[in-house]
């Protein structure tokens, strides 16, 4: 089930998404680095702006789906417009390592998990103390969401304390033996926005009732139809934060 479905993700274009999900104004500029973490040996791209030095704000990390590394952070200025009504500094990541989609690490996911934990602690949250890793969102889309669900937040949720929004996308944790859970269920909630007639619906369900059965707070909405990622991006992020981060 979990390679088929790996398959089929690397197929689906990133531009799938509605065109509203591009839209982009002048008012946010991210500055582009390259990360490179030699625990891994990966190297890849983000983008991040700066929090001001006085500020006291949370992190909102985005992660693209299948297709979308080239333009990963092509979406930047929307998703930050949305973020600051919740005082949230946007970073957005590239699949490390020239990676199409963040399935190909494959299942459990350990690699690029690490990765990630690694560019936060190194390259974010020790340069700006400012930011508070107790309002952490973490938002993903398709196969950005099953990473998030299934891969990251099992092995590193643990150390973060907020959310998670899942859009059209999730999975059930691939890795051996019992995640991480830490203190998760007091202080981190998921919400997850998919289609009844998505091709990932029944796995981000029961990936959701995973982490319900760990204690969490974790919701679904279910919208109509039978498209994937079918639906107004900006108005379901802005749902997801509600229920996830309080403002």
């Amino acid at each position: 089930m979990f390679t088929s479905v790996t398959k089929l993700l690397k197929k689906i274009s990133f531009w799938a998404l509605p065109i509203g999900y591009l839209v982009l104004s002048a008012k946010a500029q991210a500055e582009e680095k390259t990360f490179q973490d030699p625990k891994v040996q990966l190297q890849g791209r983000y983008s991040f702006t700066a929090p001001a030095s006085g500020s006291k704000r949370g992190l909102l990390v985005f992660f693209h789906g299948s297709g979308g590394a080239a333009s990963y952070a092509q979406n930047y200025a929307q998703i930050s417009s949305i973020a600051d009504r919740w005082q949230l500094q946007v970073l957005s990541l590239q699949t490390p390592g020239m990676a199409l989609s963040w399935a190909e690490d494959g299942a459990g996911g350990k690699k690029f998990a690490t990765y990630v934990k690694d560019l936060l602690d190194e390259a974010i949250f020790r340069p700006y103390p400012q930011l508070d890793r107790k309002r952490t969102a973490f938002v993903g889309v398709s196969a950005g969401s099953t990473f998030v669900m299934g891969d990251f937040l099992p092995q590193f949720g643990s150390e973060f304390a907020g959310g998670a929004v899942f859009l059209c996308g999730g999975g059930f944790p691939m890795l051996a033996g019992r995640p991480n859970i830490g203190q998760m269920s007091q202080n981190f909630r998921m919400h997850a926005i998919i289609q009844a007639g998505d091709f990932l619906f029944m796995q981000t369900q029961g990936g959701l009732a995973f982490w319900q059965s760990q204690g969490l707070k974790a919701s679904l909405e279910t919208l109509p139809g039978t498209g994937h990622c079918n639906f107004d991006f900006a108005a379901a992020l802005e749902r997801g934060l509600r229920e996830i981060m309080p403002k």
